[in-house]
Order: structure tokens, then sequence, then C-alpha cells
């Protein structure tokens, strides 16, 4: 079991570093849609656990934003373009501020921190300076990351949303990951909801069983990448929780501790 830490040198707060998922905040089979009642359900429920004592980190996933902006220029060959790193960035802070708008309305002090400015990807790994981020918490507020893109040496890199969550989760020290995606939690490859994965189970799952990915245009590889950035990614000691982000109260579950919460992940 992971212990509080004290994030931001204010004394201890329990921290959670939740990924909002692409298709839950975005109608993502409409290009540059947000889905704003979901944002503000969401929201209404990070304000009411942020008053109860708790700290988050949001990770928003691309969804109708950043994913076909992307697609468009990884498949038309312009990649390695400064066009495409404008356009993919721009499209990702417009969603971000989107979402910092409502989050505004329920007291969450919302902070816009985008990955490219202070994120170095090695290969799997976002490789960010967590502790810039650390510092909102010295002021109350809620940092957002997102999905982004990074200029690399020979192309854009994609930054994933995923693999950003749970490396904040572990160099900040959270008690919780939880995922918000449109599925209940993690299939097997004959259908049934696993309650819970191992590391060793992890692995076996992603070795031997058919994981889905997304049925949206989704460069970052849905569900599957989820798993893959959790094994890689996980420090010994975190427990992550894959919930589904439709459903009212799933992140309250989540940080109860229910079983009911979705798939858990135990490292």
């Amino acid at each position: 079991m992971r212990e509080r830490s004290r994030v931001g040198g204010v004394g201890e707060v329990r921290l959670a570093v939740v990924k909002l998922g692409g298709s839950i905040i975005t109608r993502k089979n409409v290009p540059f849609t947000p889905n704003l009642e979901a944002m503000r359900r969401i929201s209404e429920e990070l304000g009411r656990l942020y008053r109860l004592g708790w700290r988050f980190v949001v990770v928003l996933g691309g969804g109708s934003y950043g994913h076909p902006v992307a697609h468009e220029y990884m498949y038309s060959g312009l990649m390695a373009t400064g066009e495409a790193f404008s356009a993919i960035t721009r499209a990702m802070l417009e969603l971000s501020e989107v979402f910092a708008e409502v989050a505004s309305e329920y007291g969450l002090n919302p902070v816009i921190y985008p990955p490219h400015a202070f994120c170095r990807p090695r290969g799997f790994k976002p490789n960010c300076c967590w502790d810039i981020v650390r510092r909102a918490f010295w002021y109350d507020a809620t940092p957002i990351v997102y999905g982004d893109a990074y200029p690399g040496y020979a192309s854009i890199q994609i930054v994933s949303g995923d693999e950003l969550a749970v490396e904040a989760a572990c160099e900040l020290g959270a008690e919780r990951l939880v995922y918000l995606t449109d599925v209940p939690g993690v299939y097997d490859g004959e259908g049934r909801l696993i309650p819970l994965l191992t590391r060793a189970g992890l692995q076996e799952l992603l070795e031997h069983e058919s994981v889905g990915g997304s049925s949206s245009i989704d460069v970052t590889g849905g569900m599957r990448r989820k798993l893959q950035a959790i094994l890689e990614l996980g420090c010994q000691g975190l427990r992550v929780v894959i919930g589904a982000g439709t459903r009212p109260g799933t992140l309250a579950l989540a940080l109860e501790g229910r079983r009911e919460a979705g798939t858990w992940v135990e490292l």
C-alpha cells in the first residue's frame, strides 16, 4: 500500500490522478465538439471530493480535438512539420480551456500545464518535470495536463495522456490513479469483466488475450495502450482503477476503494 504523500509541502493531502477519456469529455465522432454535460457532471463530482480533502491532477484525452488532427497529419505524411505541431497543440489547448472553464465553476481553480513545455519524451516514457506541476498544490489549484505533441528530432511525437497519468501518479505519490473511460473496466478475451489485475496478471493478459483498442479515431491505442502504460511505467504499490466515466459516482467509488468502481490494477 502506498503511503500518503506531502504534496507541495503544505501538509498531508490525499492526491489522485484522474485521466478523463476523450470519448467521455468530447463527442468523439464529431470533430471539435465538447461534451459539456459530461464535463459538468465530472467537475461537480471532482469539486465535491475536493471539498472533502482530495486534490487532483486531471489528465485529458484527445477525443475529437487532438486525435483527428494528429490522424490527418500522420497519414498525410506531414507529421514532421511546424504546421502539424502547431495544429495539434492548439487543438488540445482549446479542449483544455473548455474543460478549465467548466471546472472553475465548481471551485477547482484549474491551471493548464501544456506537456510540450515541461516534458521531454524518451520512448514510451513522457519524462516530465512534475515538480513544476507540484507547485500548483501550494495554492490549492488543480493542474490540468493533456495528451499533446512534442517536437522530436525527426518528427512530431505524440505524448499520450495514458502515459502522462501513470508517470504523474508515481512521481507525485498519488493514492489513486483513476481512468474514466466509456466502458466499465477491462474485459478478458471471452467478454467477462476482470475485477482485479496484479502485475503478473496484467502481463499475462497483454501477452495472451485480445484487448481491444478504440472504436473511434485514436492515435494512441485505446485500452491496450492504457494497460501497457500501467505495466511499463507503473511504480510498486500503485493502485489503479479503470471504470465507466459515463456512470455518475464512479470516481467517488474508486477513491473509497470500492470494488464496484471497475477493474482494479494493483502493482
